[in-house]
């Protein structure tokens, strides 16, 4: 049996709600925002969900005395971008900067909504097809 768990976080998951261009345009601004508020509430929860199921699941394994480890996701994240080029990961530095742009712009009371290839879960409905 497993001895030891590390939590590093790479593992990411989405609650993709996505809504097709030509249904989206026919939407009323005052129906979009009540669509993009339901999929912010919906994607909130979920997050804390899982946060709080994750948490749950932490304290059984060290119940069972497996050993649980919480990694310093700040160091490895910056031991990656200082030898890692985001070009090489599929990303532009732009890309990057939206991302944290978007972690620090909508959290949710549980935390961010997105992760991205270094960091944190990626939440944030689409809002429309093109996006």
């Amino acid at each position: 049996m497993q001895k030891y768990i590390i939590l590093t976080g790479h593992i990411v998951d989405s609650l993709a709600t996505q809504i097709a261009p030509h249904v989206w345009t026919k939407l009323s601004d005052p129906e979009k925002k009540i669509f993009t508020d339901v999929t912010l509430e919906a994607a909130a929860s979920a997050t804390a969900d899982i946060q709080k199921r994750e948490g749950e699941l932490a304290d059984e394994f060290r119940k069972k005395g497996l050993t649980v480890t919480a990694v310093d996701k700040k160091s490895f994240q910056d031991a990656i971008l200082k030898n890692v080029t985001f070009e090489s990961m599929g990303y532009s530095k732009a890309d990057w900067d939206k991302i944290q742009q978007i972690e620090v712009t909508h959290p949710s009371k549980s935390g961010p909504r997105r992760r991205s290839a270094l960091g944190r879960r990626m939440r944030h409905p689409r809002g429309s097809g093109d996006q």
